[in-house]
This record gives structure tokens, sequence and C-alpha cells, in this order.
């Protein structure tokens, strides 16, 4: 397996939730499980590749915000409902579940 370089901006918070997401502007969804997360980006682990440099809706499944996780996290919590482009997508080779692991960095809103 390949070393990545660490290029991460912020901290990252082990959070594992069900998500739903699509292709921005697409009607096809697909279910992942988040791994982690940071107050710029979201990591999850899926059965489909996403392609690098596209734009995708995320939403948290059944999103409850928990006090408690919110002190330890540090980063805001995460965000239950996001748009966010896909900066890498790794196969997981030999994975019983999940097939590929996938980085992306939310889409802050023009103003």
């Amino acid at each position: 397996m390949k070393d990545y370089v660490e290029k991460r901006a912020s901290t990252r918070c082990r959070y594992e939730a069900a998500v739903t997401c699509a292709y921005f502007n697409s009607d096809r969804f697909y279910r992942a499980k988040t791994t982690n997360h940071s107050s710029d980006g979201i990591n999850f682990k899926s059965d489909f590749p996403l392609k690098p440099g596209s734009n995708i809706f995320i939403r948290v499944e059944n999103y409850t915000p928990d006090a408690s996780v919110l002190k330890v996290c540090g980063c805001g919590g995460i965000r239950h409902i996001a748009l966010a482009e896909v900066k890498w997508c790794r196969e997981l080779p030999g994975a019983d579940d999940y097939h590929y692991r996938i980085g992306l960095r939310y889409l802050e809103p023009a103003i």
C-alpha cells in the first residue's frame, strides 16, 4: 500500500455515521459511512468510487446533535447537510464491507 503525505489543514475528529450522497444535481443516491470529519472536510467509506474534482451532495442520516460530542470534537461537529468537492478516492484492496475511501472538502457558499 502507498504511503500518503498528510495534507490536512484541520484536525480530524473520529465520527461514524451513515450518509447518503449523490453527484450534485443527480437523482441517483448512494449510501456510505463516515470515518472522520473536520471543520473543512469529511472522509467516508463506500462501495462506489467518486471522481476527484466532482461536487457531491452529502446528508448524514439520523443526525442528532449531541452537546457532549461537540465539546470533545473541537471543530463544531459534523455538517449534517453539505456540498463538497471530491479531493481523492482510493480503493481499499481486500476490504470486505466497503471498497473505497473518499476524502472531500466542504464547499463554502459564495457571498
